[in-house]
Order: structure tokens, then sequence, then C-alpha cells
């Protein structure tokens, strides 16, 4: 059992290059919890047991007799406790885990304060409606509006592959990123072989999904299908 925990202790180090060490991590704790929590329980209850003896009288000298004369039956108790603690406490880091990275991620990629969307987000998370132009065009003349910029998501074919593509107004959101003084995002655009790239509309980015999906590297060529043809 305390090898076990120990070996959940490394695995937990390891979480930081291996994110799949993170569910044999929570295997093996459990493990541990199981076959060490049953024996400390004994220990403890056969420790404590003249002291609830004095203060509980025969109430607390049976109750820890008890546990200490059935093992078998205290192990049976003691590990469901540790599984459920075990299943709270993951439960909770996943949740925390998702969350933080979500944050994390909104910080990074997204540089302005509010969107407006044509997207009920109560029926969909991805839309392909679209605003009439003149609709940014009266959301930039709103005196509490510092700059705005287009962006149109919509399902397209790619390489023949069915892929959501993400167009920006690459003037307009390189200029809001510029704006951010500490963002980590910033960088991407302080490089001019992407930033000329992107503005001049001779390049995209692709994210690390569609480059692991359909093996892309940096430099390769992709085409789309647009109204106008491949391009």
């Amino acid at each position: 059992g305390t090898a076990c925990l120990l070996l959940g202790t490394l695995l937990i180090w390891l979480l930081q290059r291996w994110m799949s060490a993170g569910i044999l991590s929570t295997a093996v704790f459990f493990l541990g919890l199981a076959l060490v929590l049953p024996q400390i329980t004994i220990w403890f209850a056969r420790a404590v047991r003249p002291m609830l003896s004095r203060l509980c009288r025969v109430e607390g000298f049976l109750a820890a007799d008890n546990t200490a004369k059935f093992p078998q039956r205290t192990a049976l108790t003691v590990t469901a406790l540790g599984g459920a603690l075990a299943m709270m406490v993951a439960s909770a880091t996943l949740i925390e885990g998702f969350r933080a990275a979500s944050q994390r991620w909104l910080d990074y990629a997204l540089p302005f304060d509010l969107a407006v969307s044509s997207t009920d987000f109560a029926r969909t998370g991805y839309g392909g409606d679209v605003f009439p132009a003149a609709i940014q065009d009266e959301v930039r003349s709103q005196p509490c509006v510092d700059r705005c910029y287009g962006v149109r998501a919509s399902f397209c074919d790619v390489d023949g592959h069915d892929v959501m593509v993400v167009a920006v107004e690459m003037a307009g959101f390189a200029s809001a990123q510029g704006r951010r003084d500490h963002a980590p995002s910033r960088a991407r655009f302080e490089e001019p072989a992407i930033l000329q790239g992107l503005l001049g509309g001779e390049g995209l980015c692709v994210s690390e999904n569609f480059a692991h999906l359909y093996e892309t590297r940096v430099g390769d060529t992709v085409s789309i299908a647009t109204r106008d043809g491949p391009r």
C-alpha cells in the first residue's frame, strides 16, 4: 500500500510531461488507500481506545473495540470511504483543470472585451448566420467602442475534409493584439513573416488538432473550397 502511494506521487510529478499519467495515478492512489487505510484505522482504534473509554465511557470503548476486532468489516468501510473521497478529489481537480485551461485559452486568444454574435448559443455552439455589414458600422460608431473588427466562422471543404474555417479581419485583429502589453499571444503577431502573410491573405494558421489529423506542417499548402472556386 505504501509503495502504491509513493508510485502515485511519482506519477503526479510525471503529469507535467505525460498527461495520461493522471488516470493511472488516480487508480494507483485508490489501490494504495484500499491497502493502507484499513490497517491504519485498526492501529488508530487501538491507540484511542483508552481515551474513548474515559471520555465516552462504555459507548466509546465498544466503538473502538469493535473497529479493532473486526478488520474485514472495517476494511470494507474505510476502503469505500477512501474511494469516495478519491473520486470527489479527482472530479474537483478535473473540473478546475477545465475551468483554468478554458480561462487561459480565452485570455491567450481573444483580445476583445465584448462580442456581438448572430448565433443563439442556447440552440447551437456554431452557426453560419451572418450580420449585415451595416451592423458592424453601427457598432463601430458607438462612443463606447474603441475598435471593432469582423469575424466569420463557417464549415468549409478543406482538402476534402469538412473543417471549420474562421475568417478574421486581420488588420483590426492585429491592432487589438498589439494593444495588449502582456498578452502571451501578442508574440505571434510580432513575427513579420506570420503577420504579413495573414494581412496579405497569403497565409493561414491551423489548429494543432487539424495538423495532427491531416499531417499538416509549417509551409504546407491546403486548398479551401470557396464560391469562386478552390483557393
